[in-house]
């Protein structure tokens, strides 16, 4: 069985004895108990349909006879990945199974291909199991060419140093590569987070192709906050040019009481200041 995260999705094991004790002849909190401690983790996120299959057939049978919300608390305890938490809201194990047999058992080829050519080697994970990934997904897939199935393994890689061995190697299938990079004590090795920043790009790839798709939309949105700009500076001038005149009018009115003379409104600011000096007492001195 592969060690590491992958333990669950190891090759396919015998079911535990746990199905021929007779449940009557120890508590359900016993048989609970015993079910979580003798399977072994299902980590949703790197699983194949034919290790999925395998899985579902231990739990089944080794929660056999246990009342529905046993095998779910089971099932939950031995759940591990990004989307674990969206199985903890079945109600019955008929719910659970269908499901599962949706989600894991009945994907396309179009899926596992798609999946195929998206799996990256994951940061700590050995090169076997790496491998055994890679060979499973072939599998489901009936991909037998072993040239190709080495070039989806080595495409995956992400580690810069397994890259550079495997390009000085006679290695051309994946058991060769696998056993090439452990004599290079690469087993396990360790890893470099810039190693794994190349996955960033898809992200970031995908977040500048936002905007392209939202082009149409963002010029919309552009035209019409201009437009409204346009439209709030013609109306602030407008109202600017109806307070001077209110003001120039006032003042013509405020001139024409002064000695009953006719003065012409001052047009603007200076106009009136120099009116309002004209109407000022002047005083000889001397």
């Amino acid at each position: 069985m592969t060690a590491g995260v992958n333990a669950w999705n190891a090759a396919p094991f015998p079911a535990q004895p746990t199905a021929t004790v007779p449940v009557n002849l120890i508590s359900v909190s016993q048989a609970t108990s015993h079910a979580v401690k003798v399977l072994p983790f299902f980590y949703s996120d790197l699983t194949t349909v034919e290790r999925a299959r395998t899985v579902w057939e231990a739990f089944e049978e080794n929660t056999e006879g246990l009342p529905d919300k046993s095998r779910l608390l089971v099932f939950q305890q031995k759940l591990k990945g990004r989307e674990a938490e969206r199985w903890w809201n079945n109600k019955t194990f008929k719910t659970l199974k269908v499901r599962f047999h949706n989600h894991f058992l009945s994907r396309t080829a179009d899926e596992l291909w798609g999946r195929l050519h998206s799996t990256k080697r994951q940061k700590g994970e050995s090169i076997e199991e790496w491998g055994d990934r890679v060979t499973d997904l072939c599998d489901s897939l009936d991909y037998p060419d072993a040239r190709m199935r080495y070039q989806q393994f080595r495409r995956g890689l992400n580690n810069r140093r397994m890259l550079a061995i495997l390009d000085s190697s006679p290695a051309r299938d994946i058991p060769e590569a696998c056993e090439w990079l452990m004599v290079k004590d690469m087993y396990r090795p360790v890893d470099e987070d810039d190693d794994f920043e190349e996955a960033a790009p898809s992200k970031s790839a995908a977040a500048s192709e936002t905007p392209a798709i939202l082009k149409p939309m963002a010029d919309q949105v552009k035209a019409l906050a201009r437009s409204a700009f346009v439209r709030e500076r013609r109306e602030g001038m407008e109202e600017q040019g109806e307070q001077r005149a209110a003001r120039s009018a006032s003042a013509a009115l405020r001139a024409a009481d002064v000695g009953g003379r006719t003065v012409r409104p001052p047009t603007s600011y200076a106009a009136t200041a120099a009116e309002e000096r004209s109407r000022a007492p002047w005083y000889s001195h001397g």
